[in-house]
């Protein structure tokens, strides 16, 4: 369970990551 949230966690953060790194470049 807990697993599960952090695997879902981790793909929201890389998401939003790649966003950030488009906006900059």
């Amino acid at each position: 369970m807990y697993f599960d949230i952090l695997a879902v966690h981790y793909v929201w953060a890389s998401k939003i990551i790649e966003l950030i790194a488009q906006a900059i470049a």
